[in-house]
């Protein structure tokens, strides 16, 4: 993976024992023609068993950004947990409006 020139690693953020990532939702900007666009602005992780929702722990982002909104929360069926990652970045635009990161796939595999 190559860094960009912009933005600033943050600490690793770990679930509690014994909990694993069973879904997430992003927090993004819609495309504006009018203004700079921001692409993807936050993630937010939710761990928990695979097999019982009752108690979720939210790992979200150190920027708190005002603007943006976020998908509808996502989990992975019942007795699944997150397995995989597969991340929508926008390349280089030399001179045009560069976004970075635009959206995230996640993907849930059986546990046993």
């Amino acid at each position: 993976m190559r860094e960009g020139p912009f933005g600033k690693w943050y600490d690793f953020q770990y679930c509690p024992n014994n909990l694993v990532i069973v879904g997430f939702r992003l927090k993004s900007e819609r495309q504006s023609n009018a203004v700079d666009d921001a692409g993807a602005l936050n993630i937010a992780v939710f761990c928990g068993t695979p097999n019982h929702r009752g108690h979720i722990v939210t790992l979200e982002g150190e920027v708190n950004i005002k603007s943006g909104k976020w998908t509808a929360d996502q989990f992975c069926p019942s007795n699944f947990a997150v397995c995989g990652i597969r991340t929508q970045i926008e390349k280089d635009q030399e001179e045009g409006d560069d976004t970075g990161l635009n959206n995230v796939q996640m993907n849930c595999c059986p546990v046993d």
